[in-house]
């Protein structure tokens, strides 16, 4: 199987590997060592510069390259420090699902991941409220176009460790740690069906 994983610094960093392989490709190859990924997530990067962007991150590949397409993003729109206003960002989301069904991207193919939780006691410009607020209108206007949605952030929350979960190298309460990667991948390898 072929994966194309883009979006922000969640599915860009490397997260303690000592390789500048992203950590979230790593934990994927562990479960599925046969899984073809390519990464173009790009650390910074909010709803808008993926529009902007879109050709490097997405649109140079066709969907046949791919079985699947995973897209996160909202962390960056939503910081109080960089806000996109959340109109802006749904107009963001619209468009971008326009322009994926435009290149022949199918409704099974494509899957978006909401932003994850974060530690409240680290992070300064990002609330969890916010992060709700922001994955709601990310479900529902992902819905409404016909992909799928995984709602990282529910089931972040759901873990009865998720502030240890949550702990990375960084110490921000944004970038969580390998525990949060493996987390991830075993999400996606099970929402995805993704077999090896």
């Amino acid at each position: 199987m072929r994966i194309l994983l883009t979006g922000d610094s969640l599915l860009a960093r490397n997260e303690g590997l000592d390789r500048p392989l992203p950590r979230i490709d790593y934990e994927l190859n562990k479960l599925r060592p046969r899984l073809k990924i390519a990464n173009t997530a790009v650390s910074g990067y909010n709803s808008g510069d993926l529009l902007d962007h879109y050709q490097e991150m997405i649109g140079r590949f066709t969907p046949a390259d791919f079985d699947f397409l995973v897209i996160m993003v909202g962390t960056n729109d939503l910081a109080t420090n960089k806000q996109v206003p959340r109109q802006e960002f749904g107009a963001h989301i619209e468009q971008l699902c326009i322009q994926l069904k435009n290149q022949g991207w199918q409704a099974g193919q494509v899957c978006f991941l909401t932003p994850t939780p974060v530690d409240e006691s680290y992070q300064r410009v990002r609330s969890n409220a916010m992060v709700a607020s922001y994955s709601e209108l990310l479900g529902k206007l992902v819905r409404r176009a016909g992909f799928r949605l995984i709602d990282s952030f529910r089931v972040f929350l759901r873990q009865p460790d998720c502030l240890e979960i949550l702990h990375g190298t960084r110490e921000d309460g944004l970038h969580f740690g390998g525990r949060g990667y493996q987390l991830l991948a075993r999400l996606l390898v099970n929402a995805l069906q993704i077999e090896d």
